[in-house]
């Protein structure tokens, strides 16, 4: 008993002899003569085998020892305290640090002298789409000619505004006269300099790629093995004609009817030669 209790960082030591204060419950009640209020020296010898009592003496042939099975359970209470006692010692303690090698934890601002996210670049403005050079109702009107050129792998016209100009002249002519669909003669004053197709309507308003449309429907008529038409296909032939780099347009009505005049240059259509 002394040596479980001297080891006990909380609990007194008990000195050999003491009294346990448990009458009736630490193992007085299990000795033979004892009264309610008598206590027991664990360990001490009966002088004469004899035991006071404080309710007379008695007589036993062998030195009293207590039962062990009596002690036992004081004993196991005392270890439970001293459990608790050791549990409260270490929630006093510091935390051990954390072992070598950890990763730090993710921080959310940025290092002091770190450089700043950099934003990623810009893509490059897409080039602006190329304007028709063209004004009003010819808006369209070369773009339609070079649709069916690179279907023959033609190179491309360029629209032309001294050649819109000279179209526009013939046409403000032909309106003064009705509209009636004339190229520019041989000779004279308006001779003409430059290839030109003509495109006439009554009660309908065409578009630019209308017009084209029309010219370039005439293929149907044109043999290219022979280089001949089977009827008219000049304003085709003209419409594809390889050596031809410019054209210039104008529109005029009269009424209903509007006529369109288209110029080219260099000319095509030249007898003999094919027009690609």
């Amino acid at each position: 008993m002394q040596g479980i209790l001297a080891d006990q960082a909380c609990q007194a030591p008990v000195s050999p002899g003491a009294t346990l204060d448990g009458a009736g419950r630490a193992g007085a009640s299990g000795l033979p003569g004892a009264g309610a209020r008598g206590g027991v020296r664990v360990g001490a010898r009966a002088r004469d085998g004899a035991l006071a009592s404080a309710g007379g003496t008695a007589t036993i042939g062998r030195p009293m020892m207590p039962r062990p099975i009596r002690v036992l359970p004081l004993a196991v209470t005392v270890v439970a305290l001293a459990g608790g006692c050791r549990k409260s010692n270490l929630s006093e303690e510091t935390a051990p640090a954390e072992p070598a090698g950890r990763a730090p934890a993710a921080r959310t601002a940025a290092e002091p002298g770190s450089e700043p996210p950099r934003r990623p670049a810009a893509e490059p403005a897409a080039a602006p789409a190329e304007r028709d050079p063209e004004s009003g109702r010819l808006v369209g009107i070369t773009a339609a000619h070079n649709r069916v050129r690179a279907g023959l792998g033609i190179a491309p016209l360029t629209w032309s505004p001294a050649l819109a100009e000279y179209a526009r002249q013939w046409a403000e002519k032909l309106q003064r006269r009705g509209c009636d669909l004339q190229h520019r003669p041989r000779k004279g004053p308006d001779a003409q300099r430059h290839g030109e197709n003509l495109y006439g309507s009554t009660g309908h308003s065409p578009t630019a790629a209308e017009v084209v449309e029309t010219w370039a429907a005439e293929v149907r008529d044109y043999d290219p093995r022979s280089n001949t038409c089977k009827g008219v296909c000049g304003h085709y032939t003209q419409v594809v004609w390889r050596k031809s780099q410019r054209l210039g347009c104008a529109m005029a009505a009269c009424g209903e009817t509007e006529v369109w005049v288209c110029n080219y240059d260099p000319p095509g259509n030249f007898l003999g030669e094919r027009p690609y």
